[in-house]
């Protein structure tokens, strides 16, 4: 940030100029800088799809509603991802590639494991994001009470992955994984086994129970509900 300073300042008085960065965390100085920050969240499918046609298109090559579906997937609204699979259909065809998308999965996971392993983040901010691999979204106590640490650390552990994009607030207040960042997590981290979900379903109801005026969202229920299978939790499945 301070190697930016100077230009930034020497173009603060200029009318005619316009600058921009694209970063992969949030800078820590921008206040005497006067700058915005924007966080560009993944790519909803709906656009991925858009760049995929536009890509493809480039290259004359036509993708059905199908075929678009698959290679988004893949993506999880990665737009370099898209890049690198559109530069595959044109080296190996559309039919090769979808039929064995590894290629485009260790791109995507081989990019974001360095991310994640560059960031040396401490156990419990690996466990996060462990936990939130395996179930997104998810309320801050809940999230908290699986890796041992009260709100305050919570929160502040919460913030700086924010601020490393690695996971993201929905609307209803719950925090969820970037998706891109999924797969990159179970590649180093195992899933959740049985008895460490069902300590999450604890949590879980306990949270609930507090805040049980609370509107849980579609996304939100579908949670619960797997978690609450995966940890054999029927009055869980029910709520």
């Amino acid at each position: 940030a301070e190697s930016l300073e100077p230009l930034f300042r020497a173009l603060s008085h200029s009318n005619d100029a316009s600058l921009f960065f694209v970063t992969s965390r949030k800078p820590t100085r921008t206040e005497p800088l006067g700058a915005s920050i924007v966080r560009m969240p993944p790519l909803p499918e709906r656009e991925v799809h858009r760049l995929l046609q536009a890509l493809a298109a480039r290259i004359n090559t036509q993708l059905s509603q199908e075929q678009l579906k698959d290679i988004a997937g893949h993506a999880s609204g990665y737009p370099p991802a898209c890049y690198f699979a559109i530069q595959l259909i044109k080296e190996y065809g559309v039919a090769a590639i979808l039929a064995n998308a590894r290629e485009l999965v260790d791109f995507r996971v081989a990019t974001f494991v360095s991310y994640v392993t560059r960031h040396a983040l401490s156990k419990e901010e690996n466990e996060m994001l462990r936990l939130l691999a395996n179930f997104s979204p998810l309320p801050l106590p809940v999230i908290g009470g699986h890796c041992g640490l009260d709100a305050e650390a919570t929160s502040s552990a919460i913030v700086k992955l924010i601020d490393f994009s690695m996971i993201s607030p929905d609307q209803s207040g719950l925090y969820a994984i970037s998706d891109p960042l999924r797969d990159a997590v179970f590649k180093h981290s195992p899933f959740l086994n049985t008895s460490e979900t069902q300590k999450v379903a604890a949590a879980l109801h306990l949270w609930l129970e507090q805040n049980a005026d609370e509107q849980v969202s579609l996304s939100f229920s579908r949670v619960i509900y797997r978690i609450a299978r995966q940890a054999r939790d029927t009055a869980l499945a029910e709520k």
